[in-house]
Formats: structure tokens, sequence, C-alpha cells
């Protein structure tokens, strides 16, 4: 968490890239954003200034833990790995294939990259951010596998 309490949340500004570097205040990314509170709901529209947030999470998680609207903000869902088994990338899912959790993960690293909903996704979520050119955060359940 950061000092605002978001999961996993930060500024990847100032990333290296292929000709110079991120700019700061543009792409956030973070864990799930659900039952924020108020402080919270004000840094990222006040503060952070979000035009549009991109939720990588499987109808599941969304289901379960819906994110906390953010008032003036447009709002994707890409189900990152909807094209995966039904146990998607948990753990108890990969608990449930035998403990075999190592496999599992490099399956569903595959996935994330291979897969047809991986492929449409991230392509809706590229193409949204260059042609917005506006502060945009994503996330998952985590912050860390789907958003990496």
């Amino acid at each position: 968490m950061n000092d605002k309490g978001i999961v996993n949340f930060r500024d990847i500004g100032d990333t290296v890239v292929a000709g110079g570097y991120l700019k700061l205040g543009y792409f956030y990314r973070s864990g799930e954003i659900s039952s924020l509170n108020p402080q919270q709901i004000s840094f990222l529209k006040n503060d952070c200034q979000l035009d549009s947030i991109f939720d990588f999470r499987s109808q599941n998680e969304v289901a379960k833990d819906p994110d906390t609207k953010i008032p003036g903000t447009r709002y994707f869902k890409d189900d990152i790995l909807a094209d995966q088994t039904t146990n998607g990338a948990s753990l108890a899912g990969m608990f449930a294939n035998g403990g075999h959790i190592r496999d599992a993960m490099l399956k569903t690293y595959e996935q994330i990259v291979l897969s047809d909903s991986a492929q449409a996704g991230y392509r809706e979520f590229f193409n949204e951010i260059i042609q917005s050119r506006k502060p945009t955060l994503f996330h998952c359940f985590a912050g860390k596998d789907r958003t990496g």
C-alpha cells in the first residue's frame, strides 16, 4: 500500500521507455480499488485527475468486489484472463490444480500474453491511452501480474 492506503498504487512515470521516459502524472497502476474511502476517492479524482480506469479483473472478481466509482472518470472492463479456465489466476485455483503453483503461474503468464482475451484487452487499453492522452489508472486484483 502507499501513503493513501490504495493497494499497490503507484505512478509509473519516470519509467524508461524507448525514446525517453513515461511522463509523471499520467500512468497509474494498482490493485483493486473497491471500498475506497472519501479521502482516497478525492486523491484519485483531484490529485491524480483520472480520466480513465481500466479494470483487468475477471467477472467473478468484479462481482465480488466492484470498483468504487470515481466521479468524472470513464470506466473500461477488460477481463484479460477471460479465455483462462474458471480458476483463473487465483491462488485457490492453483491449489486446486494439485498444488502445482509454479506450473499454474507459468501457464497464467503465458495466457496474459498470448490469449485472445488478453490481446484484445491490452489492445483496447493501449489504443485508448494513445488517443486520450489523459491520466489513466489500470488495475487488477493485486496490481502485479495482469498490470505488469
